[in-house]
């Protein structure tokens, strides 16, 4: 397989390498060959050239069967390697998307577990919530009840000093009364 670009590829005025002047010699080579010709009385025939010919022909094509053989094995071997390459290409996306959905999983697990603990800390929290409002229930009751005695207590103090009151009045009423009867009585020896 030739690797090196052709002169004559590049500038046109430049005349064919030796390889395709054989080529094109070759191919004329072959058209006359076809031709079979009698050869004519008194003259030999020049077996010796075509001959020549021949083998040279012969080795040209055994050239360019082997360099067409050597192409195709080349080619042969680029698509295998072109093959190996796609297939780890593919065993490399295979293996990248397996990991991929791997860590996607793991995420979803992380935020699973991340979710219900947010439940948990919720419903730790509204537990919390509610004991703290039972318990300010119960204080608020205890506080009303503590009000509800306090103000019975406030009544019978208060009746209780209305009665001293009362007491008092009819002591001093009695009292005045008995000073009244004794003014009286001293009034009348008198």
């Amino acid at each position: 397989m030739r690797t090196v670009p052709r002169l004559c590829e590049f500038y046109p005025g430049i005349g064919f390498t030796t390889e395709e002047k054989t080529r094109k010699k070759l191919s004329q080579v072959i058209k006359t060959s076809v031709r079979v010709r009698k050869p004519q009385s008194g003259r030999k025939p020049q077996s010796g050239k075509n001959f020549s010919r021949g083998e040279n022909l012969s080795q040209a094509g055994n050239l360019s069967q082997g360099e067409n053989h050597s192409q195709t094995e080349n080619l042969s071997q680029a698509q295998n390697l072109s093959q190996e390459e796609n297939l780890s290409q593919a065993e490399t996306l295979r293996q990248a998307e397996n990991l991929s959905q791997e860590e996607n999983l793991s995420q979803a697990e992380n935020l699973r577990q991340a979710e219900n603990l947010s439940q948990e800390e919720n419903l730790s929290q509204a537990e919390n919530l509610r004991q703290a409002e039972n318990l300010s229930q119960e204080e608020n009751l205890s506080q009303a009840e503590n009000l509800r005695q306090a103000e019975n207590l406030s009544h019978e103090e208060n009746l209780s000093q209305a009665e001293n009151i009362i007491q008092k009045e009819n002591l001093s009423q009695e009292e005045n009364l008995s000073q009244g009867e004794n003014l009286c009585h001293l009034n009348c020896t008198h």
